[in-house]
């Protein structure tokens, strides 16, 4: 509770810009409905025939009444300015998360660049200078991505996962729920295994932090070294220290590979399930080919939210480790 108050005080010179890109994820979202919508429609309407032209146009808002060909134009052009919009919004979205990112970092920078110089002298030298250069830089840098993009993202994930899920729902509500049983198994499982990544990134970050310390200390003792010949000594520590960090980061990196190949797994046994779910249906004359094209929109639209979510938790237990 105490490092999330920290994290809302470092976020509130930027919490306006963050609401912004809230709502501009939200609107993504109800887009991304709705180019959905208009794909399936297409579709149906290219694909009726015509005894069904009548009731297919019913269906859709604004072409009740109209015939197949100005419905299909209608809604081709619907759906290019559809496509527009979605690339403006996120256009904006990524240059407000941009911005946000930098001037949390260059804050949060000068605040402890700040402290650290009216800190006392005896305080401050209880860490290594090369130390204080590497949390002035990853760190400072690890938080403020975590605040400036990987909040953002996380919020416009779950607006998405919600709408595509509930639509689904609407659709094929049987799908969608066994959808809802086979994607969080791969979820969780890696969620599990992420679990352990924040305790190896508190030893990666400290064994990062002793290399740098190192090097810097032989760099202005390199006189004394060479007037000692302790070239090969020196070199061998720094090996040393080198190989702990290079075991780390692997053994964090096969953790981190586990959990996306679960992952995967689940999410590659979801696209397979909707799409013979719907050449069942199809066989059985009981979805249309726009319905079917529906169903695999929207199990990718679910897919993409929860990679988006799985990608930015090591990044979150990194922040958490900083």
């Amino acid at each position: 509770m105490k490092y999330l108050k920290w994290l809302n005080k470092v976020a509130s010179p930027v919490a306006g810009r963050i609401f912004g890109v809230v709502l501009c994820q939200l609107l993504l979202s109800a887009i991304a409905l709705t180019y959905v919508f208009i794909s399936k429609s297409l579709i149906d309407v290219a694909c009726c025939s015509p005894d069904q032209a009548g009731e297919t146009l019913s269906r859709i808002p604004f072409c009740h009444g109209s015939d197949r060909r100005d419905a299909l134009i209608f809604l081709a052009a619907a759906m290019m300015g559809v496509i527009i919009l979605r690339i403006s919004l996120q256009s904006l979205v990524n240059w407000w998360e941009s911005k946000s990112e930098v001037l949390v970092a260059n804050r949060l920078r000068h605040r402890e660049f700040s402290n650290l110089l009216h800190m006392q002298s005896d305080y401050r030298n209880k860490w290594h200078s090369g130390d204080i250069v590497n949390r002035l830089q990853g760190d400072v840098n690890v938080v403020a991505a975590v605040i400036g993009r990987n909040t953002p993202t996380l919020i416009g994930a779950f607006f998405r996962f919600t709408a595509a899920f509930v639509y689904l729902v609407v659709l094929e509500a049987r799908l969608a729920w066994i959808l809802a049983i086979i994607l969080p198994a791969g979820i969780f499982g890696g969620r599990f295994i992420m679990m352990r990544i924040r305790h190896l990134s508190l030893a990666v970050r400290k064994s990062d932090s002793n290399v740098q310390s190192a090097l810097q200390e032989n760099i202005q003792h390199l006189a004394l070294i060479r007037s000692l010949e302790h070239e090969e000594a020196s070199g061998e520590e720094v090996a040393l220290m080198q190989e702990d960090y290079y075991s780390k980061v692997m053994h964090r990196t096969r953790f981190g590979i586990i959990a996306r190949v679960l992952t995967a797994l689940a999410f590659s046994l979801g696209y397979a399930v909707a799409f013979l779910w719907g050449v069942r249906g199809i066989y059985h004359g009981v979805i249309s080919f726009g319905l079917m094209a529906a169903f695999l929109q929207l199990v990718g639209q679910i897919q993409r939210p929860l990679v988006e979510l799985s990608d930015q938790l090591p990044g979150i237990f990194q922040c958490s480790a900083s």
